[in-house]
């Protein structure tokens, strides 16, 4: 499952089959759902609800979600939004609501990133071109002038035509794009030209002088996240890099806080900012406190094992994994060679090495008995737990998955990994 910025209410979740879900307060039509209760405002979606109008049979690749609007790239590169149009940020005209899913007919190239803030929207092509949409009151849409008249219809930025740019994100006042070669350029908050924000360690910059660098010693960036207050560059060595959104001289600092992590996933809204470690821990921080002051990272503690972080305005979510084996997909989708598979990689410890599961299948058949003399059916956790201990538990992670079954409530399991535990490592 695939999880994409969200923003203030409307939480939007992209599954890898390309089905959209959304929940939430869905007032002026930004949660794509046709009912007159849910876009007026008299009815909150409390539990994700597939998105079906408008989208018939596309697969979705890419979803950005603000204040006000979404917005949806499909597999095929067609946009679609829904939301309030009041200042442009749905990408055509004649309306000032879209309740459901509309195509931006006017887009002619084939989009493959999308990026949505409260007023306005900004989208990439498969070429790499930028194209912007929406209120332009601070120079957000890049396009030369900071004129107060909205813009309906996307519009490509001419500034950055030759540049190849993969990656797009937006907040209330700026847009920030990635290119293909790892540099950053933004623009916004009275910029109203895109310039490239230097990302480099130890840089004091003197006056206007301009910065060269060895090409060996240029960071590559390959993440952007956008807030209020910080915008953020994520390097592929996992290092944190940070500038005052609003700083006309975009002076870039490394956030030293978080030297000792990689970092692989970071998310802005409005304030706070969240980033994933490469050991799954996340840590938050406020922005607003004092924006010339270096952030002040604090891990949220109990969460184990994260892999990603979206930050809304007074919320966020994040995507955690369950440690299991992993296993070729012709082996997974087959117990037979599953269980082979485990077997073989055991029979390749030492000979006098060996165990025997006849406990542990005592244990699991125990509650199955009485199931049968009582004349129930099982449980599917029961189920779960009988697949797991057939399939999946081993050596090298009996461990994690009996700390797992203990947190989970997983009593069978829990036994099953006891007595492994105990046949192969003290018999």
């Amino acid at each position: 499952m695939y999880l994409k910025k969200t923003q203030k209410l409307p939480p939007k979740t992209l599954l890898s089959k390309g089905e959209v879900y959304t929940w939430g307060f869905g007032r002026g039509g930004r949660l794509g759902h046709p009912d007159f209760d849910i876009h007026s405002g008299q009815a909150a979606v409390i539990t994700p609800r597939l998105v079906t109008s408008g989208l018939g049979a596309r697969k979705v690749k890419a979803i950005a979600a603000a204040k006000h609007h979404t917005v949806v790239a499909t597999e095929g590169g067609d946009v679609f939004t829904w939301g309030s149009n009041r200042e442009g940020q749905l990408g055509y005209t004649s309306v000032d609501t879209q309740p459901t899913p509309r195509r931006v007919s006017s887009l002619r190239s084939k989009i493959v990133a999308v990026a949505a803030a409260n007023k306005h929207t900004a989208v990439v092509s498969d070429s790499g071109e930028v194209f912007t949409w929406g209120c332009n009151k601070e120079g957000q849409l890049g396009y030369g002038t900071s004129n107060s008249a909205s813009n309906y219809t996307p519009r490509l930025i001419e500034y950055l035509k030759g540049k190849v740019f993969v990656g797009v994100v937006a907040a209330k006042y700026h847009t920030i794009v990635l290119g293909a070669d790892g540099e950053v350029f933004t623009w916004g908050h009275r910029l109203v030209t895109p310039r490239r924000v230097v990302i480099a360690r130890n840089i004091k910059k003197m006056g206007n002088t301009q910065l060269k660098f060895h090409s060996k010693e240029r960071l590559h960036v390959i993440s952007i996240a956008a807030g209020m207050v910080h915008s953020w560059a994520l390097t592929d060595d996992g290092a944190l890099f940070y500038w005052v959104s609003s700083d006309p001289d975009l002076r870039c600092r490394q956030l030293y806080s978080l030297c000792g992590s990689a970092i692989v996933s970071v998310s802005s809204g409005k304030h706070w900012t969240a980033a994933v470690t490469a050991t799954g821990s996340v840590y938050m921080w406020d922005g607003k406190k004092g924006k010339d002051e270096p952030p002040i990272a604090a891990r949220l503690h109990g969460i184990k094992r994260a892999t990603w972080v979206a930050v809304g305005e007074t919320h966020l979510l994040i995507i955690g994994s369950l440690y299991h084996p992993v296993y070729p997909p012709s082996v997974v989708h087959s117990p037979q060679k599953l269980k082979e598979k485990v077997t073989c990689e055991l029979d390749e410890l030492e000979e006098d090495f060996m165990f025997n599961d006849m406990d542990a299948d005592r244990i699991l058949s125990t509650v199955q008995k009485d199931d049968v003399r009582c004349g129930s059916i099982p449980t599917l956790k029961s189920l779960c737990e009988k697949v797991a201990a057939d399939f999946l538990v081993e050596p090298r992670n009996a461990m994690q998955l009996l700390e797992i079954a203990d947190s989970l409530g997983a009593e069978d399991l829990r036994k099953h990994c006891e007595v492994f535990l105990q046949t192969v490592y003290f018999l």
